[in-house]
C-alpha cells in the first residue's frame, strides 16, 4: 500500500472516518473540517502515515468536539509561528515533553469535566488505572472538579 502522501485523495476520507470513530468512542460529537482544514491536511506529507492521522483525529475530538476545525487547529502548517517557533528552539526531548504535557492536561481536563469530576469513570474511559490518573492529576495540577 502506498504512503498517504501518494494517496492525497484518501486523506480527508480517512481523517473524517477517524473523527467519527474517536468521537463515538468517547460519546462526543465529531468536529467538522472546514475547507482550510482540509487544505492543510492535504498539504501535509504525513511522515507518520496513518498513525499520525489517527493521532490528529484523537486530538481534534478531545480539543474541539462538535466544533468547526480550521487550518490553525490542524497544526501542520502553523508550526513555524508562535508557540511552534518556541518548540523549535528547544531540543527534541524538551519539545516532545512540552507537547505531551500540554496534551495530557487538555485531555484529562476535558475528560474529568465530561464525567463531572468522577475520576473512576474518567480513568475507565481513558483505559488507564484510577491510581495512574490520580498521579497525573497531581503531577500536572489538573483540576479534578468536585
Amino acid at each position: 500500500m502506498p504512503p498517504l502522501r501518494e494517496r492525497n485523495e484518501d486523506v480527508i476520507f480517512l481523517v473524517e472516518t477517524f473523527l467519527e470513530q474517536q468521537a463515538s468512542a468517547r460519546g462526543l460529537e465529531p468536529p467538522k473540517l472546514d475547507e482550510s482544514a482540509k487544505k492543510a491536511i492535504r498539504g501535509c506529507s504525513w511522515p507518520g502515515n496513518v498513525r499520525q492521522l489517527l493521532n490528529l483525529a484523537v486530538r481534534l475530538v478531545v480539543e474541539k468536539p462538535g466544533e468547526l476545525v480550521t487550518d490553525s487547529d490542524i497544526g501542520v502548517e502553523s508550526s513555524a509561528s508562535g508557540e511552534g517557533e518556541q518548540l523549535l528552539n528547544q531540543n527534541y526531548d524538551e519539545a516532545k515533553q512540552t507537547l505531551i504535557e500540554e496534551f495530557t492536561v487538555k485531555y484529562f481536563s476535558r475528560l474529568l469535566e465530561d464525567h463531572e469530576g468522577n475520576i473512576a469513570a474518567a480513568a475507565r474511559e481513558a483505559g488507564i488505572q484510577r491510581s495512574y490518573l490520580y498521579r497525573l492529576i497531581k503531577r500536572y495540577d489538573i483540576p479534578a472538579g468536585r
